[in-house]
């Protein structure tokens, strides 16, 4: 997975990479597809690019927040497009921030002393 290492040099109206809409669209249609026909489970036909975003804005904050990032509200926020005002983090908070992802439940579990 590539990540972004600077978006300091990026104009505002720069795109981040540059594939278009219906390509974006196109692939999440053939990805859900494949998914509900590879599972059996016909919610997958539901998928969208707003529940990628969803899952996008939850893994980045919780996997910042555990590496200990002071700023991975803001970061998320600011990487995500919500408005750094008290409605935007309310927004970004009630509507995108789902549960802990497994992966960094997984990693939490290697540091605690349990036996």
């Amino acid at each position: 997975m590539k990540y972004l290492k600077s978006a300091a040099r990026l104009r505002a109206d720069e795109p981040i990479i540059d594939v278009s809409t219906r390509s974006l669209r196109d692939w999440i249609s053939e990805a859900r597809e494949e998914l509900a026909d590879d599972l059996g489970d016909d919610r997958w036909h539901d998928l969208g690019m707003h529940d990628l975003r969803r899952t996008w804005a939850t893994d980045t904050f919780y996997s910042l927040a555990f590496e200990g990032v002071p700023i991975a509200e803001e970061l998320t926020m600011a990487w995500g497009g919500w408005a750094m005002t008290d409605s935007g983090r309310e927004t970004f908070r009630r509507n995108y921030l789902g549960p802990v992802p497994d992966h960094v439940t997984s990693r939490a579990m290697d540091h605690l002393p349990l036996q």
